[in-house]
């Protein structure tokens, strides 16, 4: 394992999980991530199946 992507431990707790209201998600944590990929410059991009999608993208410094 290189790194570990913060997870929302209460998240899956939640009545109505992983369809949760949009304002309950946290840039800092994934609730349902399903997919991730990487893009030419390195940036990883983190896809979560909730009832509206999310996509993060986390850009290389």
């Amino acid at each position: 394992m290189i790194t570990h992507l913060g997870e929302d431990q209460q998240a899956y707790k939640q009545t109505g999980w992983p369809n949760l209201p949009l304002d309950y998600f946290r840039s800092d944590k994934f609730s349902s991530p399903h997919g991730i990929c990487v893009d030419s410059q390195h940036n990883v991009y983190v896809a979560e199946w909730t009832q509206f999608g999310r996509i993060t993208k986390l850009a290389r410094k």
